[in-house]
């Protein structure tokens, strides 16, 4: 399948991207909902790569995965948590291995305001995840730490905040 740029402002990028990408596979990723705002919107497309290549996921980087437990959904959510870290919620702080982490911003209820649990450890293979929108993502604080096996791959490319579409790539 050859894909096409439609953008014709766009085709050098595709191009220093299509060159880049070698023999690693790439998927591409449509976000649903606003759990991610302001950095990803609904309907906008994301481009992933799988774990590995030596690079280890860190705190900060944006992946795809399935939920925890029978329901296997998929979710986008940003690592808050590495594995072995003790993630705790003190007001709407977050706090990891016992310092405060302001550049993780704030915390609000989940999604559906119910509680959540305020002291999380993250196992051996463990990342806990939230999405940029606190107040409406259903995230780590409703199931709990994500195995690295439950890991799709890791956001690597999206157009600018607040963008609705991703025009780059077509049929």
């Amino acid at each position: 399948m050859a894909f096409m740029v439609r953008d014709k402002g766009l085709r050098g990028l595709w191009q220093r991207l299509r060159s880049g990408l070698g023999r690693r596979p790439v998927g591409i990723v449509r976000v649903r909902g606003d759990s991610m705002r302001p950095t990803l919107g609904d309907g906008q497309y994301v481009l992933t790569r799988p774990l590995g290549g030596g690079r280890p996921l860190r705190r900060g980087d944006i992946i795809v995965f399935r939920e925890p437990g029978a329901r296997g959904q998929c979710y986008i959510k940003r690592v808050v948590g590495l594995p072995g870290e003790l993630i705790e919620f003190e007001g709407e702080q977050v706090w990891i291995e016992g310092q405060v982490r302001p550049e993780l911003g704030m915390v609000a209820a989940p999604a559906g305001g119910r509680d959540f649990a305020r002291r999380w450890h993250t196992g051996a293979g463990e990342y806990f995840v939230l999405g940029d929108n606190r107040g409406d993502s259903a995230d780590s604080r409703r199931f709990g730490p994500v195995a690295e096996e439950l890991i799709g791959g890791r956001v690597w490319f999206w157009r600018g905040r607040g963008a609705d579409g991703f025009p780059l790539l077509g049929e």
